[in-house]
Order: structure tokens, then C-alpha cells, then sequence
């Protein structure tokens, strides 16, 4: 590497212009893994069973670029509307394409090159995550909140048309339908703030009581004795003397 300093850059991690590049650099590397596109491609009939979805070419083109072309099975399970015939139908008909000059890659020159950079820059984007690990954290709070208040109000935009004699019917459907939503919400966010050592204490409570029960011998038919009756209250037994005592007492009181 070389000894030239970096280029100017903000002096704080909190500078829109890093932190905005930073995210949408995050949400492009995911949208990559999980398969979604920017732009769809169009619909196209394709032999044998024809008619592809944009959301089918999407799905086949990045089951492509995991499982590569010469594993039409697992692409084909990966769309999961199309058969392995299917799969392989497509990828005939690429061929074809480049075969007759098409142009559906970018040749290797039109790629970004990558780039040296000095150790300095180097120091300089490690100062600059050890900023952003702990924004991390609240940018994922807020996304999830953001979910979750959208799932609420597309539940209560779909109950729009009711009639009047439906609505106050409608409206404590949705407010136990919200409770409960937002109950679930509750519990999820404590099993997701559980690490390593509540498991393991967990864990040894639920192996505890596990061995106590199985110490614990169920008592035998035989073993087991009728219990004398009390002769002041007949059909109580003795174990119920407690009750006996309230049972007297608000014969008093009466």
C-alpha cells in the first residue's frame, strides 16, 4: 500500500453523506442476498409451460448465481413454481442468446477495478465502523417499528368499506386484534434480548424441574388410604378441616 494520506473526508461517522452511502450500501448487499431486484424484468412466454412472472425471473436468476447452472434442481425448488424441464428450457435459451452475439453480461472491462488505498484510509474506516456498530442497533429498532406500525394500519385500512351496524363490531375486533399483535411484539423483543447466560440459566431451571419430577414416584392404588371422614360434617374429609372452620363460621355469622 502506499504512504499517501487519504482524501478528505467528514471528521464523524455521523456525517449524512458517509452514514446515507453506508446504508444504501447495506440495503443493496441484502436486497442481493434475499434475491430482490431494483428493477423487474419483464413477463415472457417460454416453452414448455410458457408464461414466466417477473417475480419467477428474479427468483431464477438468483438461484442461478447461487447454486450455478448445473444444479436446475435446486434453482427449480428455489423459484418453486417451475420444474427442473422448465429451468433448463431457460437456461437453453440464454445460451442461444450469447450464442448469436447477444450481450447479456458485462464484459469484465466495464467493471468497477478495485483500488488501493493507504493505511491511513484504512485507519480511517475503522474509526469511522467503530462509530457506526452502535447506530447500527437503533437503525434496526426502527425499521422493525416502522413494520410493525405499517402491519397495524394496512389491517385497519382493509376494514374500510364496513357498514355502520358492522363498525363497533369491527373496531373491537381490531383493538383485541392489536392487543394481541402488539403482546406477541412484547414477548418476541425479551427472547430477543436473552444471550448465552439466560439460556444456560434457563436451561439448568428446565433440567432441575425435569429431574424433580422424575424423582417423584406416583403413588400406588394400594399404597393409598381412605381418609376418615369428619363426623361433624359428613362427606368432608379431614383434609378440609379448613374449610369445615368456614363453613361454621358463616353458620354463626347467619
Amino acid at each position: 500500500m502506499s504512504d499517501a494520506g487519504p482524501p478528505s473526508q467528514p471528521q464523524g461517522a455521523s456525517d449524512f453523506s458517509y452514514v446515507s452511502q453506508f446504508r444504501a450500501h447495506l440495503a443493496e448487499a441484502r436486497a442481493h442476498l434475499v434475491g430482490v431486484v431494483a428493477d423487474d424484468l419483464p413477463p415472457s412466454f417460454i416453452p414448455p409451460t410458457g408464461y414466466w412472472t417477473p417475480s419467477e425471473k428474479n427468483a431464477f436468476f438468483h438461484a442461478l448465481s447461487i447454486y450455478s447452472r448445473f444444479r436446475p434442481d435446486l434453482v427449480a425448488a428455489s423459484i418453486g413454481s417451475k420444474s427442473i424441464v422448465d429451468v433448463c428450457a431457460y437456461i437453453d435459451i440464454l445460451d442461444e442468446a450469447i450464442a448469436r452475439g447477444g450481450h447479456l453480461l458485462e464484459s469484465r472491462s466495464a467493471l468497477p477495478s478495485a483500488m488501493e488505498v493507504s493505511n491511513a484510509w484504512v485507519a480511517r474506516e475503522e474509526d469511522l465502523a467503530e462509530d457506526i456498530i452502535p447506530l447500527e442497533t437503533s437503525w434496526e429498532r426502527d425499521k422493525l417499528l416502522l413494520q410493525r406500525e405499517e402491519e397495524i394500519s394496512i389491517k385497519k385500512g382493509s376494514q374500510v368499506d364496513a357498514t355502520p351496524i358492522e363498525e363497533g363490531l369491527i373496531v373491537e375486533t381490531l383493538e383485541t386484534w392489536e392487543c394481541d399483535r402488539r403482546r406477541c411484539w412484547s414477548q418476541e423483543d425479551t427472547l430477543s434480548k436473552l444471550d448465552c447466560h439466560h439460556l444456560k440459566v434457563i436451561e439448568r431451571i428446565l433440567n432441575d424441574a425435569e429431574s424433580g419430577d422424575a424423582n417423584v414416584e406416583e403413588p400406588r392404588p394400594e399404597d393409598q388410604e381412605d381418609e376418615p371422614m369428619d363426623e361433624t360434617l359428613p362427606g368432608i374429609k379431614s383434609s378440609d378441616r379448613e374449610s369445615q372452620v368456614l363453613v361454621a363460621s358463616d353458620g354463626m355469622l347467619g
